[in-house]
């Protein structure tokens, strides 16, 4: 079972210093009805055979409430009773060796003080931080004090989730804000409270407030291959402008293998930062999420900006939310401000096989649709795209509105992605979802652009 950040937002750790006539596990599962949603099993004192018949009892437990349950510092009875996984400080076993005994699909937690521990925790293995302690504490003695700058540093620093431990309450919590932490990790603020269900329950909605103000910055889509063309164009067109010459002609020269991304920097440098930033700041498992998720994320608040789509998803985010204010940002494609521009105009193209036997139905039904007024008005209507036939029509979507006004005042850059063949496109998208998985690096990556793009559209 691996983790996802979610459900490190309310991480409580067992401490059995104050039981008062309770069972552990009595305590455990009202923190758990109170919305706790990860358990670490803390025990320093308990023999072995006690240990593990309190781990067996308690795994259930949170597998009836379907929520991670790791040990501290114990791998061998971890793989013993089959938890989760399992959280090591800097004194207790290396990640690497911890991972290499559970396995790749347990669970590993590292605690960090550092930015340069975090890292090497993240390189050999570890599926998330706790970075403290953040506030005094008396839940352990030898806790180092980790100031909030630094918890700041550590979460900028690593792609992996990071949660705040360490002298933590309902009161102070909201100090954390704004340092990009996934969630928190508490003991006392739970299990040292009269009534624990209700302390979970306070600091669950305190930690739900400084989740990231409650939305993520981007939803990305980037299980689609075409995305990444929507996207590509923006770059490609600064980068045309840099080395003065259109959009055109710099694609022409890709084709003919003679152009190399890296000697343009709003496509070696910016495009990529900007894909890399977008993985780090966006959906939990970029390569997974398709229109679909990000409509619905977009569209109930939990994601800011939706990344390589246009007009076509207003209408379906505002069924969604008809109080929804929509807009467009431009992409950060260089620090010309003149650079961010609108692209407009029609890149739809149609492929019939010319030896079907619905040949000529197709095409009389793509005559009717292009010549029509019903067809005609279905692309700003219903589509809410621009059309790819001569018109006086035009949409009434907002965002069709806003583009018209930008490009009228500030124009717009060439519809780059009209030079090159959908063929390439799919190639292209396929090759920056590689690099977003990490099996190619970004030289790779840039290689396989050139050498693709050169096999695919510049053959005679």
């Amino acid at each position: 079972m691996k983790c996802d950040k979610k459900d490190l937002l309310l991480y409580a750790v067992t401490d059995r210093s104050w039981l008062n006539g309770e069972t552990l596990y009595s305590q455990v599962e009202k923190a758990l009805e109170g919305g706790a949603t990860f358990v670490q099993l803390r025990e320093k004192h308990l023999d072995h055979d006690a240990f593990l018949q309190e781990a067996k009892e308690i795994k259930e437990l949170c597998a009836k409430y379907q929520v991670p349950f790791v040990l501290d510092d114990d791998v061998e009875l971890a793989l013993e009773v089959g938890a989760d996984g399992v959280h090591v400080g800097q004194s207790d076993m290396e990640a690497g060796d911890v991972r290499a005994k559970l396995g790749e699909d347990k669970i590993v937690g590292v605690s960090a003080q550092t930015v340069e521990q975090a890292l090497l925790a993240q390189e050999r293995g570890a599926d998330y931080l706790g970075v403290g302690a953040v506030f005094p504490t008396s839940s352990k003695d030898d806790a180092v004090e980790v100031d909030h700058e630094m918890v700041k540093a550590i979460c900028e620093a690593v792609d992996i989730p990071v949660i705040a431990i360490g002298g933590i309450t309902k009161d102070n919590v909201q100090e954390l804000s704004g340092c990009g932490l996934c969630g928190i990790a508490v003991i006392s603020a739970i299990f040292a409270k009269p009534d624990i269900k209700k302390a979970t329950e306070e600091l669950k909605a305190a930690c739900e407030k400084i989740s990231e103000a409650g939305y993520k910055p981007f939803t990305t889509g980037f299980s689609e291959w075409w995305v990444f063309k929507h996207v590509w164009q923006h770059f490609l067109a600064a980068a045309a402008g840099d080395a003065g010459v259109e959009v055109s002609d710099l694609v022409a020269s890709f084709e003919k293998g003679e152009a190399k991304v890296a000697d343009y920097p709003a496509l070696y440098n910016n495009f990529f930062d900007f894909i890399d930033l977008a993985v780090q700041y966006g959906d939990d498992k970029p390569l997974e999420t398709a229109l679909e998720n990000e409509l619905a994320a977009f569209g109930s608040g939990e994601a800011a900006m939706v990344l390589g789509q246009g007009a076509w998803i207003e209408a379906d985010s505002l069924a969604i939310d008809p109080n929804l204010q929509i807009g467009f940002n431009g992409y950060p494609v260089s620090d010309k401000a003149d650079q961010c521009k609108i692209i407009s105009g029609s890149d739809q193209a149609l492929h019939v096989y010319n030896e079907s036997e619905a040949l000529q139905a197709t095409l009389d039904f793509v005559n009717w649709w292009y010549t029509s007024d019903y067809g005609i008005n279905w692309f700003t209507d219903v589509a809410g795209v621009v059309p790819p036939v001569q018109t006086e029509g035009e949409s009434s979507f907002e965002i069709i509105k806003q583009g018209s006004e930008l490009e009228a005042s500030e124009g717009s850059a060439a519809l780059g992605i009209c030079y090159s063949t959908d063929s390439w496109h799919q190639v292209f998208g396929e090759l920056i979802q590689s690099y977003i998985t990490g099996s190619a690096d970004k030289d790779a990556t840039c290689a396989a652009i050139e050498e693709q793009w050169a096999a695919i559209d510049g053959a005679e």
